[in-house]
């Protein structure tokens, strides 16, 4: 083979053999100097996903997290119910999460109706008074509509009365004309003989 002499050590063999031995021990050597960052970035994976997991993503589904959230004073000044504007309300995380796997109604799962009334706020029989007096107020003048002049009604009464059933007779008299110079019954004649010919031939 290629660069193999045997008998003769690899350092004085051939350049090409030399080479390969060469960039061999290199590659052992870098994979000795470089693999510790490898398994720290493995350790540093591991870690901090395995502990993500059991103490976010498990206690999600277990839903202790949200019990965590809900302890008063957990969270300094944290209050979700004063922040929903509602006096001693009993909002908190573990409801909202149930209720919205429920597909409720954010205004529901919230209890958004004790401190704005729905009922109150889209009730439009409190609004008619105001919108009344808003018309009653509005003072609206509409200037007389002229779509025709004096004169142009004169001219269309001049002509409706002036108007006469169109004449016909030249058109007729046009319409009876022959347009061919021929007899259209001898052409068919005609027409019927060479017929009769080209079938006896």
């Amino acid at each position: 083979p290629l660069g193999l002499k045997e008998g003769v050590l690899p350092t004085q063999r051939s350049s090409l053999s030399n080479a390969g031995g060469n960039f061999f021990m290199a590659g052992v050597g870098f994979s000795f100097i470089f693999s510790w960052l490898l398994m720290l970035l493995v350790l540093i994976t591991f870690v901090l996903g395995g502990n993500t997991y059991m103490l976010v993503c498990e206690s999600w589904r277990s839903q202790q997290l949200f019990q965590l959230l809900d302890t008063p004073g957990m969270i300094p000044g944290f209050n979700l119910s004063e922040l929903l504007g509602q006096e001693g309300g009993t909002v908190n995380f573990s409801e909202i999460y149930r209720q919205c796997q429920r597909d409720a109604a954010i205004w529901k799962t919230l209890h958004l109706d004790q401190s704005i009334s729905l009922d109150e706020v889209l009730n439009i029989s409190q609004y008619t008074g105001e919108i009344s007096t808003a018309f009653e107020k509005m003072n609206i003048t509409l200037s007389p509509i002229s779509l025709l002049s004096q004169s142009q009604r004169d001219l269309l009464l001049n002509a409706s009365q002036a108007g006469q059933p169109p004449d016909f007779t030249p058109m007729l008299e046009q319409l009876d004309q022959n347009v061919t110079q021929g007899s259209l019954l001898g052409l068919a004649a005609e027409l019927e003989q060479l017929a009769d010919k080209v079938v006896r031939d």
